[in-house]
């Protein structure tokens, strides 16, 4: 436990600098907390004060080797690290909205983000920082130039929401869906969708929830809340009865594209990535923008300009114009995966190319969910390479909804798997080809992009602990 004083010299501390848990980034002036992991951040406390750290969080006894770093000796980092950031964030009166869900809330929050953004400063998650490390490094960020807060908040086992979005104190919170992503560590999507909503019991009293009207399991569990008379309910979705519905949503071969019905308003939008499901991504952002005084006209107008994200339903065409990529690389959750698959069979090229990746933490329903991602690649994809475990599980699934068994390749990995992309490009080089790349974040299939654009790729690990984007890792790249 954090006692008084020790967290109101944390509190000092980390207002005075910016704070980091990676002593490659400590600056001067900065705090670095020393966690305790697969790599004990104590073993480079000494690099960090030579970096210039104004101030060190340890569990462990430390005699720094120069003058003037204040050590801060706690019992547990961990914990001091989420105590000096639900601090920090009290310290700042910030607007803050928090955002869950099992399929789409990074992608979510970085459209809020831009939207809001063009009237307001905000500070937003970085990347995925969504977890008991990455929420408070968010909110340690924090300072008087903020007006607005975005905080993204994940899951994985039950409770880590509600004890993380105490931490942010949001004004209004949004929750995507309820879908498969890390089911095995739930039991049922019941007990999943009650620790989705578990995000709005952090909720300020006179605050608003946004939740989406296309989920019966989500909506079901908002019933079951006990929810403050003065907080309100938005809706958001297809359903005829949303407050803020999306209609006519259509794919093109850059963009999806529909009507966003709000306020009395019916508005065309083109949003800058491929996929129907996007629909729902582009009516919470509006919903939330309008919420926050933002005219409707002007938020959908925003809309077009969403740079998007790395690894996140981007489409490029490569190999003068012979194919296109779809990389949506970062991550695979079976809804995910099947809205990929959705959108791969939209594409007119002669050949649809499907390469997947394990999906992990479903526990009992690892099976059911790789036969289902199966047979809607089965109809989908015409040839399909599977990284991982569970290939003979999606191979039937496949060859089952018609898919012939000779256009359906293992991989051991992500660069296996690339070359026989190649492999199949090069027995057909006459045909166009579109070519879809998803899987689990610890598979790495953004190396397959990687080699399919020209970058060669030394790393062959089938699996990989590090949660970073293998562009990032300097074992991974040759050249």
């Amino acid at each position: 436990m954090i006692d008084a004083t020790t967290l109101s010299a944390l509190t000092a501390a980390v207002l005075a600098g910016p704070a980091t848990t990676n002593s490659t980034e400590v600056g001067p002036g900065s705090v670095f907390f020393a966690l305790v992991g697969a790599r004990d951040g104590h073993d480079f406390l000494d690099d960090a004060v030579r970096a210039g750290a104004g101030a060190v969080v340890v569990s462990k006894p430390y005699t720094p080797p120069v003058d003037g770093v204040e050590v801060i000796s706690v019992p547990d980092t961990l914990e001091a690290l989420q105590a000096a950031g639900g601090a920090v964030r009290q310290h700042y009166d910030v607007d803050a909205l928090a955002v869950t869900g099992s399929v789409g809330k990074t992608t979510t929050k970085n459209l809020l983000t831009h939207l809001l953004a063009a009237s307001r400063p905000v500070l937003s998650s970085p990347k995925s920082f969504n977890n008991h490390l990455g929420v408070p490094l968010t909110l340690l960020s924090l300072d008087a130039s903020y007006t607005d807060l975005v905080a993204e908040i994940g899951t994985n086992h039950p409770g880590e929401i509600a004890a993380l979005v105490r931490l942010v104190r949001p004004r209004a919170a949004l929750v995507t869906n309820v879908g498969f992503a890390h089911l095995g560590n739930f039991g049922s999507r019941e007990a999943l969708a009650d620790e989705k909503v578990s995000l709005f019991t952090g909720v300020a009293p006179d605050g608003v929830w946004f939740v989406n009207a296309d989920d019966p399991i989500l909506l079901d569990a908002v019933g079951r809340l006990d929810r403050p008379a003065t907080t309100r309910v938005v809706t958001f979705g297809t359903a005829a009865d949303a407050d803020v519905r999306v209609s006519d949503v259509a794919v093109t071969e850059s963009a999806t594209t529909g009507v966003v019905h709000v306020g009395g308003e019916s508005l065309p939008f083109t949003f800058p990535l491929v996929g129907r499901h996007f629909g729902g991504t582009v009516a919470s952002a509006v919903a939330i923008a309008v919420e926050r005084g933002i005219p409707a006209a002007d938020a959908v107008a925003l809309l077009a300009t969403f740079p998007g994200s790395e690894g996140r339903a981007s489409v490029s065409t490569i190999r003068d114009g012979a194919m296109r990529l779809i990389d949506d690389s970062y991550n695979g959750s079976p809804d995910s995966m099947l809205a990929a698959l959705d959108t791969l069979s939209t594409f007119p090229e002669d050949r649809r190319i499907a390469v997947l990746g394990e999906m992990r933490e479903l526990g009992d329903w690892t099976e059911a969910m790789h036969t289902t991602v199966g047979t809607k690649a089965g109809s989908s994809a015409t040839d399909l390479v599977f990284i991982g475990p569970s290939e003979p599980v999606v191979r039937r699934a496949a060859t089952a909804a018609g898919l012939p068994d000779d256009r359906i390749h293992a991989a051991a990995s992500a660069p296996e798997a690339a070359a026989l992309v190649e492999a199949l490009l090069a027995a057909d080089p006459g045909a166009t080809s579109a070519v879809l790349v998803k899987g689990s974040r610890f598979v790495h299939t953004e190396r397959v992009p990687l080699v399919l654009d020209g970058t060669p790729v030394g790393c062959m690990l089938a699996l990989c602990e590090l949660y970073i984007h293998c562009s990032k890792c300097p074992k991974v790249l040759t050249g």
